[in-house]
């Protein structure tokens, strides 16, 4: 009877891909919790600060912040909202975006300088890392994903993640928080675009304020009609003046006064 060789193989897991698919499981989680916030935040304040919350609710991620740059002369780089257990970090921290200061050649200001992502897995040992190496070992924080995003003409932020695990980013968490990433800077250009018809329609509303105000204030009559020559308002001048002449109220305003039209003749002539 011929002997048939068998072959076995271990579909365990390695401790390598156990660790990725634990990786991806909490950016997946994060992300979940942030597609239905960014459907249901009424506005940007409450979009950044709910987003930064379900970020770190795995518990790998100690902080998760989104901070934007400002046009200053040190070129700072303002957080604008943040959760996590470590949230502390980011007092009385210095940022920047400018290639001159030192403050600004760390993750989020190469990532807004280059409009490209940037990983540190082993934040501790990296001399990138180096101005907030001592700061990062008090919050726990020993890897770091720093991603782009930009809105309108030249409005630029980051979202920025911070783990307590080394190695905690890879090409999946990249995809993902980038994706999510890219949602912020939807979000904030709907915020901005929302600002400006609010003001939009503010100085419109101040506009007529201050017509009607002239316009009633006026020691002159002024009437306004429409192009077919029909009388639309009068000021209190013209309405005083009316009064003191109530023999013609009553009267066809054609029959005593001819509208003088955009063209400088009278309607009706």
């Amino acid at each position: 009877m011929p002997i048939i060789p068998l072959s076995f193989s271990d579909s365990t897991p390695s401790p390598d891909k156990l660790g990725d698919l634990r990786r991806l499981n909490w950016a997946l989680e994060a992300y979940a919790q942030c597609t239905s916030i960014l459907i249901h935040s009424k506005n940007i304040d409450e979009l950044v600060s709910n987003i930064c919350e379900a970020i770190v609710r795995p518990e790998a991620y100690r902080i998760a912040a989104v901070a934007v740059a400002d046009h200053d002369d040190a070129k700072s780089v303002r957080i604008f909202g943040s959760a996590g257990p470590a949230t502390a970090y980011f007092e009385d921290i210095n940022l920047s975006w400018s290639e001159d200061q030192p403050d600004g050649r760390g993750p989020a200001g190469i990532a807004i300088r280059t409009g490209k992502p940037f990983v540190e897995n082993d934040s501790l040992n990296a001399e990138i890392f180096a101005p907030w190496r001592d700061r990062a070992a008090r919050f726990g924080i020993r890897s770091s994903l720093t991603v782009p995003f930009s809105w309108d003409d030249g409005a630029k932020g980051v979202l920025i993640v911070h783990a307590g695990r080394i190695n905690a980013f890879g090409a999946d968490e990249l995809t993902l928080f980038g994706r999510l990433a890219e949602e912020v800077g939807f979000a904030m250009a709907r915020d901005a675009e929302r600002l400006r018809l609010a003001e939009a329609q503010s100085a419109r509303q101040l506009s007529d304020a201050q017509y009607r105000q002239l316009f009633s204030a006026a020691g002159n009559g002024i009437i306004i009609t429409d192009r077919s020559g029909r009388y639309l308002d009068a000021n209190p001048a013209m309405c005083r003046f009316l009064v003191r002449n109530s023999v013609i109220m009553g009267a066809s305003f054609a029959g005593w006064w001819a509208p003088i039209s955009a063209d400088g003749g009278q309607v009706g002539a």
